[in-house]
């Protein structure tokens, strides 16, 4: 039987960085708009009046506040509560990589920055082995 991990832990696989933007998203036949309220290398949370349910897929149009840089993904709705959406990418986005980078070096602190992720693990976007500045091409 699985054991719910300790509620200290963070349960994602990836940090997520706490953020402010704004994400336009829908489906084939409709469209909506939101704010972004964290972003991480597996998916978004989105703030909006419009919450699709869960399993629906989405077309997403992102901007983080600062950043020059628009992100255009596909996602799947994973979580809901009202006015909020979880949201976790199908691929990974083009230009996520620049992005999160961006954000680790100063641009955004990130959810539970103290507790260790539960996977252990540290995906290679996140680790700071290269000093070499956020703009150098990956």
């Amino acid at each position: 039987m699985l054991e719910p991990a300790p509620a200290n832990r963070e349960r994602r696989r990836y940090r997520r960085y706490i953020v402010s933007g704004v994400v336009r998203y829908g489906t084939e036949t409709t469209e909506s708009a939101g704010s972004l309220l964290n972003l991480g290398w597996g998916g978004l949370l989105v703030r909006s009046r419009v919450v699709y349910t869960g399993g629906t897929n989405l077309t997403l149009l992102f901007q983080v506040e600062d950043y020059p840089e628009t992100i255009h993904a596909k996602a799947r709705v994973v979580g809901t509560q009202p006015g909020l959406m979880a949201l976790r990418f199908l691929h990974p986005p083009d230009g996520i990589d620049l992005l999160l980078r961006w954000l680790e070096f100063g641009n955004a602190p990130w959810t539970n920055e103290s507790q260790e992720l539960e996977s252990g693990e540290v995906p290679i976007h996140q680790e700071r082995a290269d000093p070499a500045p956020w703009k150098e091409k990956l």
